[in-house]
């Protein structure tokens, strides 16, 4: 909630920005003190670098650091107090002096703000309290800390700055969003112990470029965390990076926070000069980075951090000090949160979906988890939830006999720890809820409140709420039982809201009223209208209560029929939910059927169901009942799940169907049953591998598409993870050994991370060097791991001549390991001809990872029956492959999308015209809006995602094909799997700012002289750069320089456009994260969405540039015809045939400057993040794609 706390302090910060002190540990470093000046514990342990322990040795150092502050204009200074809390102090012997030294330093800095005060301008001092060195979010026994143990270790200092009276109080430096959130409450509680009142300041810290706090949290996801908790007066951040890095967040905070705003940056990323650390950023650069700040994002409390000196708080000082921070209007976004992201509470497409099956009243399975203190197998069925699609867990532990904050510790430990989804804490018992809450990072739910006691068990629950920032549920049953009425619901509703929000001041968004869900499936009288009661009250719900959201446990309304039957019915009561207000529901979310797809008797089945239209005769007798009708008309029909289809009769043949068909709800039950007849290496090698075997067959002969490889590929791998355990580590176990890498210069890695994925999965040791790997790092690798081959991929045509050079290294060294080359530039007859030629080794063509594999396990027979390389097998597989690669691109081919077209160095025609003869000139010459660049960041995804391409997007990138699927089963698998995949992964990556859209473009002077095009500077007169591009051997003629004018007068008349767009690194990261928790069909999902939204970036950005060059009025208003070039004008992007050099890549950087948003070049003028595009844009209304060569491959867009 808003802070309207009234303090001296925080007066002053509303009405002009309040500047604090810069960093006390940059300027004590500044006496060089030796480790005499640190001094020594009573145990005689050094000091060194415990800045507060100083106070004993130098207080004359903290007073002058504190005055030179206050003399730069400083209106305040913090307590040289960073470590002093039990953990802090406790490391170097000195937790028994934790009083005195925090009471020493406070002191000190008052009598130093009592100089610089006046009755005009008083000075403040704030207590500064750092994060210590444990984290209550990770689980690694090293940093862990519980959260009531990390709470008292702040205690007595919390304790000592309240009664000392420390202007306020500030939780620095945070790391880890738990922490600050513990942190925060033992501040809140000591404050009430005391009947005192102070101004509390919280700041967050991310630590570098990918703008996340250690364990991984966003800014954004903390602000959802802390903003619930009211005594917080002050949200900010501070240290771990400089202004730049901060700005984005900054704003984010400006735009949503509704607390006070702080910034206390570092000034820049710390340097090593020599033996000392160095922050670039300058006094004047340091304050310009405040102004904005304040000016623009209206932060109320600046100051600095590492690396600030008394000269960059005096530039401050001198420039913003009286300034008002600009006004702000702050948007709060009702959501929850996880350690790894945040949720909005109300969802573009209702209803939030709460996973139901982590729950002991919901799901046996579950139950029958806990009972076993089987932790991983609950692990696993949460990530199912996940997979699913969920956006919120429900987490209930509740099982009579066993202890449940116990179980409830054990369980959201680990989903804390690893779960990308908030969680709601569902029982009935406030010890068990407020065990959760410690635990969890984000911003929990609580399940559930009512009156059925009065208000004996709503108030400690909702203090709970109060307390720890959580939302609440809340049941409409009061002291007379579970209303069943309409009128009766609200009623009860309404008693609540008045409660929670009124009297506890918790906003109404934070409050969902669950209307409850009675089973239409018995047939009882006082049951019938039940769902139109239901339904009804969520209406009169949000009609009535302002802001307040509601909720139904779904599944209950089904309790007791068939289970197809019940999908059936609970479908269509979520459908009218909805059209009744509903924001949430629990309930199986991979159960729930589209409405096309239920026949349209049950769907008017279970709308009389719904809404009681049973049929009477003259004497009241029920003649025709829905609910009987319904049992009836589904009483043949079963669950189309394959998880009503039988795996098998024996664990052997579960365990091969399970790989097969990516399935894995009894896999670990069949893996103990296997064991109890086989080894574990042999379920490996004779039975999963045999499934993982299938696999491949059914891929080679396009029977299964890539994502359900990947499906069985994770199943393999949690498999062989859970047998692990049981088997004696035995060195040369595995099948055989590969070093794969991307060659030099390559940033593409997806073809080379599924070939890993799969040989991985079927027995092998891949080492992974990465992409951009030149030949010496391949070599180190496979003498260091003794390996049996090197695996080079590569996606593009230099990467092939890359190739080439590594096999001649390889040669001159001496070394000849069997070698396979894969990406979609190779052919086989380049790689099995040309290079097999010039090769003294074995050299294969992967056209796909199950190529590889074959020629991975012919070598690992080879050597073990010591057979020579002449093996006429794997000629055979080879040549049976050869007519069957997919896409004929070679290579990974679906493993990689299709190369940029690129021509060959050539010597141009001397009998070519100076212009195409062809091509009119430009009916006229548009003035674009500016010159130079600008930078865009201001996209929202939703409209980006409206130009992803989806056709290309399931084919290329996902590798969903139609060759050799029955029509009829790939509709169903895009229909079924594929578009809902992708709603989800568009809903997660806007939910967590997974892409983030940047753009840099501008507009250049520029004119053309036969083949080469120059770009001028602002005067139209001095050239800044001459493009020279090839021109057509045939047809038109064309070159790109013909779709500019040539100079007039010696001036350019014309004008041409570049742009460069990109999705930001973040998607990079957490690609790169899920494949490394073996995630890896959704590791190939990401990645193709990444790669496919920098396109749709590509085209929506083309689309308004136009716009503002004054050349959209000619686009189609089909988003498809766009695709195909219905505008006028064209982009053009360097590697294709018109524009083959990448070497521009330079000057376009030079002239518009992509690394302002993160894009950058490799040395093989490759563009990273790999999810970018460049292009120069010609207006020209004839402008097109077109081929220089006849014999040039195909040109595309981007």
């Amino acid at each position: 909630m808003p802070s309207s706390f009234r303090h001296p302090f925080l007066d002053l910060a509303r009405e002009r920005v309040a500047i604090l002190d810069g960093g006390m540990g940059t300027s004590l470093h500044k006496y060089k003190p030796t480790e005499k000046d640190w001094g020594y514990s009573s145990a005689g342990k050094s000091l060194m670098n415990l800045s507060d322990a100083l106070v004993y040795t130098h207080p004359d150092w903290i007073r002058e650091i504190h005055r030179g502050f206050f003399a730069a204009g400083c209106d305040g200074v913090e307590t040289n107090t960073f470590n002093a809390n039990a953990i802090g102090l406790g490391e170097f012997g000195m937790a028994d002096q934790l009083d005195e030294i925090n009471r020493l330093n406070i002191r000190l800095a008052k009598e130093v703000a009592a100089e610089f005060a006046t009755a005009d301008r008083p000075r403040f001092v704030i207590g500064s309290v750092g994060p210590g060195t444990k984290m209550p979010s990770l689980t690694d026994p090293a940093i862990y800390i519980d959260f009531d143990s990390l709470a008292d270790a702040y205690r007595t200092q919390f304790r000592v700055m309240i009664e000392e009276r420390v202007d306020a109080i500030l939780i620095e430096t945070c790391f880890d969003i738990l922490e600050a959130k513990c942190a925060a409450v033992a501040a809140i509680e000591e404050m009430k112990r005391a009947g005192v009142r102070l101004p509390l300041m919280v700041q967050l810290t991310i630590i570098n470029e990918n703008k996340k706090m250690l364990p991984g949290t966003d800014i954004a996801t903390g602000l959802v965390t802390l903003d619930p908790i009211d005594e917080i007066d002050v949200l900010g951040m501070n240290c771990g990076v400089g202004p730049d890095w901060m700005d984005e967040d900054v704003r984010h905070l400006s735009r949503h926070s509704r607390k006070l705003l702080s910034v206390l940056p570092n000034a820049g990323m710390p340097e090593t000069r020599g033996d000392e650390t160095y922050f670039p950023l300058d006094p004047e650069g340091f304050a310009k980075w405040q102004e904005r700040f304040v000016t623009e994002h209206g932060a109320n409390i600046i100051g600095g951090c590492c690396g600030t000196t008394h000269a960059h708080l005096k530039a401050v000082c001198d420039r913003l000090h009286g300034k008002a921070p600009a006004k702000r209007t702050p948007v709060y976004v009702p959501a929850v949160s996880s350690l790894q992201g945040s949720q909005e509470l109300l969802v573009d497409q209702r209803p939030l979906l709460v996973g139901e099956r982590t729950n002991t009243n919901g799901s046996k399975k579950f139950k029958q988890l806990l009972e076993k203190d089987d932790w991983n197998g609950l692990v696993e069925m949460a990530r199912e939830q996940e997979r699913e699609g969920v956006h919120v867990l429900d987490v209930c532990v509740d099982y009579v006999g066993r202890d449940g904050v116990r179980d409830m510790k054990e369980v959201i430990k680990r989903y804390n720890a690893v779960l990308t989804k908030p969680i709601m804490l569902d029982s009935t018992e406030s010890n068990v809820i407020e065990a959760g809450l410690k635990l969890c990072s984000g911003k929990a739910l609580i399940n559930s409140i009512n009156l059925e006691d009065g208000r004996k068990t709503l108030d400690p629950k909702t203090k709970l709420a109060k307390k720890y920032g959580a939302s609440l549920v809340a049941l409409t049953i009061d002291e007379k039982g579970q209303a069943d009425t309409a009128e009766w619901k609200f009623e009860v509703a309404k008693r609540i809201y008045d409660i929670v929000v009124h009297e506890y001041g918790i906003p109404p968004s934070d409050l969902m009223f669950d209307t409850l869900v009675f089973p239409l499936s018995t047939g009882q009288e006082q049951t019938r209208k039940s769902a139109i009661a239901t339904f009804e009250a969520l209406r009169l719900i949000k009609q009535n209560l302002p802001g307040a959201l509601t909720h139904l446990g779904l599944s209950n309304c089904s309790f007791g029929l068939a289970p197809y039957t019940r999908q059936v019915l609970n479908s269509m009561y979520l459908h009218y939910a909805l059209e009744y207000g509903l924001d949430s529901a629990i309930l199986h979310a991979a159960k729930i059927m589209p409405l096309a797809s239920i026949d349209e008797t049950g769907r008017e089945l279970c709308r009389r169901l719904l809404f009681d239209e049973r049929v009477f005769d003259a004497a009241g007798n029920c003649v025709e009942d829905p609910l009987q009708l319904l049992i009836a008309h589904y009483a043949d029909k079963k669950v189309e799940s394959k998880k009503s289809q039988s795996l098998g009769d024996t664990a052997e043949e579960r365990l091969r169907q399970a790989i097969i068909q990516g399935r894995r709800e009894s896999l670990v039950a069949d893996l103990d049953a296997a064991r109890a007849k086989h080894s574990p290496i042999d379920i490996i090698n004779n039975v999963l591998l045999d499934g993982m075997k299938v696999v491949g067959d059914l891929f080679g002969s396009g029977q299964m598409q890539l994502p359900f490889v990947l499906q069985s590929a994770e199943v393999m791998k949690a498999a062989v993870a859970y047998l692990e355990q049981f088997m004696e580590k035995v060195e040369g176990a595995e099948k055989g050994k590969i070093v794969l890498a991307t060659v030099k210069g390559d940033v593409h890695d997806i073809g080379k991370n599924l070939v890993d994925i799969i040989l991985t999965n079927n027995g092998y040791k891949v080492y992974n060097l990465g992409i951009k790997q030149p030949v010496d790092a391949m070599i180190s690798a496979f003498k260091e791991h003794k390996a049996d081959a090197i695996g080079m991929s590569g996606l593009l045509v230099k990467s092939t001549v890359i190739m080439k050079e590594d096999l001649v290294t390889l040669n001159e060294r001496g070394l000849a390991p069997p070698v396979i080359l894969g990406g979609a530039a190779l052919n086989r007859r380049y790689v099995e001809q040309d290079l097999r030629s010039i090769y003294k080794g074995e050299v294969f063509y992967g056209a796909d990872a199950f190529e590889g594999l074959h020629v991975m396990d012919e070598l690992a027979r080879r050597k073990k029956y010591d057979i020579s390389r002449a093996s006429p097998t794997l000629t055979k597989i080879v040549e049976s492959r050869a007519g069957r690669e997919i896409g004929g691109s070679g290579g990974t081919a679906a493993l990689e999308p299709a190369p940029r077209a690129r021509t060959a160095p050539r010597t141009p025609r001397a009998d070519l015209p100076p212009r195409s003869p062809s091509l009119p000139k430009a009916p006229d010459v548009p003035v674009p809006p500016f010159l130079g660049s600008k930078v865009r960041t201001d996209f929202d995804m939703n409209e980006v995602f409206e130009f992803v391409n989806e056709l290309t997007l399931f084919s290329t990138q996902w590798g969903f094909r139609k060759g050799g699927v029955d029509p009829a089963v790939y509709a169903k698998q895009i229909e079924e799997v594929a578009k809902p995949a992708l709603a989800r992964l568009k809903a997660q990556c806007l939910a967590e700012n997974i892409l983030r859209p940047a753009v840099t473009y501008g507009f250049f002077p520029a004119s053309s002289d036969g083949t080469k095009l120059t770009v001028y500077e602002d005067d139209h007169k001095t050239p800044r750069h001459t493009f020279d591009f090839p021109r057509q051997e045939f047809g038109e003629f064309l070159c790109l320089s013909d779709y500019v004018e040539p100079t007039r007068d010696g001036k350019a008349v014309d004008h041409v456009g570049f742009m460069a767009v990109t999705m930001g690194r973040e998607v990079t990261r957490v690609a790169q994260e899920w494949y490394n928790a073996n995630r890896y069909q959704d590791y190939m999902f990401l990645h193709g969405l990444g790669v496919e939204s920098a396109e749709a970036l590509a085209e929506y950005f083309h689309q308004q540039l136009r716009r503002e060059w004054g050349i959209g009025g000619d686009d189609s208003p089909v988003v498809q015809k766009l695709f195909k070039g219905h505008y006028r004008g064209c982009r053009y992007s360097f590697g294709y045939p018109a524009c083959p050099n990448l070497e521009d890549q330079v000057p376009l950087f030079a002239l518009i400057d992509p690394t302002r948003v993160g894009i950058t070049l490799s040395e093989q003028f490759q563009l990273e993040p790999e999810q970018s595009t460049t292009a120069i844009v010609m207006h020209h209304p004839d402008a097109k794609y077109f081929v220089t060569t006849r014999t040039a491959g195909c040109a595309t867009a981007e």
